[in-house]
Parts: structure tokens; C-alpha cells; sequence
């Protein structure tokens, strides 16, 4: 056998284009936003008029760009998933976990300089940013305003792909190990931080949240990879 074959084999069995797909379509439902942007019905209405408007080489450039977005939502599936195992294995192993998993594991290796450059994910947004201002060029001033919606939509689609990948890798430690391995106190452990990684991923909100919901507000803090100093 070879081992490390078989091992990236089984990694393109898991992160297929239909579970990219299958997030993409839904993370909304599950998580509370990051941005306020498009919802899903509204954006693929405003991307079929924008590409009618389109001669046919603005729509090679348009269709390459979407190309480069999708590419780097699969490389955060992909990056999301093994760092949700380690987060796991944390909550199991380690006394003192990290306060927050995902801005450790996630957040501040792929948004914050310099970690980010290590990480295919910074050439994809690079690459993307080149096809918008090269897109904006080709285009009326007035179909401009799509594409900085589009760019929006995006960040928040890629944000919404990190956070349900991290989370599917978190909680399939959880899945193979509490039944099977670990002892009573040792998951017990793990369900009660379970409940704050929920939290920081935006899966569920603490009672105050749900009450300010209700009266027409939200309390939303960015993630700290977004705040400044």
C-alpha cells in the first residue's frame, strides 16, 4: 500500500464539489452572518443581469473571476476541516484550551499578516482582486456596484464555508471518539466546550443575543482578525 496515496485519496472522497456546494447553498441558514449582504436569491438575480449586460469577452473575464472565487472557497473547506479535528482534540486532551479555537486556528493564520502568505488561499485573493480591477476596466461605472456586491458576497460565503468545515472537523472528533473511546468525564468535558465553540462559530447565541434579536436589534461583534488594534 501506499499509505500517503491512499490518505489523499480518501481527502478528495471528503471534500467533494458537491459538499461545497451543499455549504455554500446553506451556511446562511446556520450561522449567524458576518456582513449584511445579498442573500442567496437576491444575488443570483443581480449576477444573471449583470451578465446579460456582458459582451462575450467581459464574460470570459466574469467567468474566470468566479472561477478564482470558487477555487478559493474550496481551499477553505479544505482548511477549515483539519483544524476543527485539532480543535477537537484540544477540548479532549488539553485542561487549559485556547479561549477561542477558531480565531486561533483560522482566523489569525488566514486573515491576519503574515501568517496569511504561507496559505494558497492569499494567491487566490490576489488573483481575484487582479480579475475585479481588470473586470472594473472593462465595464460601465454604473455595473461597478455588482461586482463590489459580488466581492462582499463572497467574503462572507468564504467566511461561512471556514467557520462549517472547522465545525464538521470538531465535531467528527466527537463523533468517533465519545462513543467509542473516551470516558464519561472526559466527554462531559467536551460537551460544555462545545457549547462556547458553538458560540464563536455563531451556530447558536447566548440568551442576551436572542432577547435583542426579538426586540429588532443584534448584538454583533466582528471576529478579532477584524478588529483593529
Amino acid at each position: 500500500m501506499d499509505i500517503q496515496k491512499d490518505l489523499e485519496e480518501m481527502e478528495a472522497r471528503m471534500f467533494t464539489d458537491e459538499l461545497l456546494d451543499k455549504i455554500l447553498n446553506e451556511y446562511w441558514q446556520e450561522i449567524v452572518p458576518l456582513f449584511v449582504v445579498l442573500n442567496g436569491e437576491e444575488y443570483e438575480a443581480e449576477e444573471r443581469a449583470f451578465s446579460a449586460r456582458l459582451t462575450k469577452k467581459q464574460a470570459g473575464k466574469f467567468a474566470e473571476l468566479k472561477q478564482f472565487y470558487r477555487s478559493a472557497a474550496q481551499f477553505a473547506l479544505e482548511f477549515g476541516f483539519p483544524r476543527g479535528l485539532y480543535a477537537g482534540f484540544q477540548d479532549l486532551f488539553l485542561e487549559n484550551r485556547p479561549e477561542k479555537s477558531f480565531n486561533d486556528l483560522v482566523g489569525k493564520e488566514l486573515f491576519t499578516m503574515p501568517n496569511m502568505k504561507k496559505y494558497r488561499f492569499f494567491m487566490w485573493r490576489n488573483k481575484i482582486n487582479r480579475a475585479q480591477e481588470a473586470l472594473k476596466k472593462q465595464v460601465k461605472d454604473n455595473e461597478q456596484s455588482f461586482l463590489a456586491a459580488m466581492d462582499a458576497t463572497w467574503n462572507e460565503r468564504f467566511a461561512g464555508v471556514l467557520r462549517i468545515s472547522f465545525y464538521l472537523g470538531y465535531r467528527y472528533v466527537h463523533h468517533i471518539v465519545v462513543p467509542m473511546i473516551a470516558p464519561v468525564p472526559m466527554w462531559v468535558r467536551m460537551e460544555n466546550r462545545m457549547l462556547i465553540t458553538e458560540h464563536e462559530l455563531g451556530l447558536i447565541k447566548s440568551l442576551l443575543e436572542q432577547e435583542c434579536s426579538q426586540q429588532g436589534g443584534q448584538i454583533s461583534f466582528p471576529p478579532e482578525w477584524m478588529q483593529e488594534d
